[in-house]
């Protein structure tokens, strides 16, 4: 299985950190949302509780990892995942749920790393700057 758990980062301090994200089970999907812009468009350095509002907001991330069996199983609900044409592959761009799966930060950083089931991806984005939150308006 490729991905991209392997999961590089810079701490406030500047200094380069390097950490191997968990590796999904099952039907899970391992996502990181995309990043709050520091700066406008305009310019404008943006304050810390402008981009965590941004954060929150933007359901767009990068799939980094896959379980085994995403969009593959049966659901639950006994939807059978593997018909589906379009399944997000490591790499993808996706568009997820709102509050949508388990949190968590990598010690060092301060970004934001979803769990996801694969039920709570929405859509693929082939192109994740052609949308943007209420800063970018």
């Amino acid at each position: 299985m490729t991905d991209l758990r392997k999961y590089e980062f810079v701490r406030e301090d500047g200094t380069a950190g390097v950490a191997t994200l968990p590796s999904p089970v099952g039907w899970k999907v391992l996502v990181r949302p995309r990043q709050a812009k520091k700066v406008s468009a305009g310019g404008i350095v943006l304050a810390q509780e402008t981009r965590d509002a941004e954060e929150a907001m933007v359901y767009i991330g990068q799939v980094l990892a896959l379980g085994e069996a995403a969009f593959t199983a049966t659901t639950q609900g006994g939807i059978d995942m593997s018909g589906f044409e379009v399944k997000p592959k490591v790499g993808d761009w996706v568009l997820y749920a709102t509050f949508a799966g388990q949190k968590f930060k990598v010690k060092g950083d301060d970004s934001v790393i979803l769990l996801l089931n694969d039920t709570e991806i929405q859509a693929v984005v082939e192109n994740p700057d052609d949308y943007y939150a209420w800063v970018d308006a």
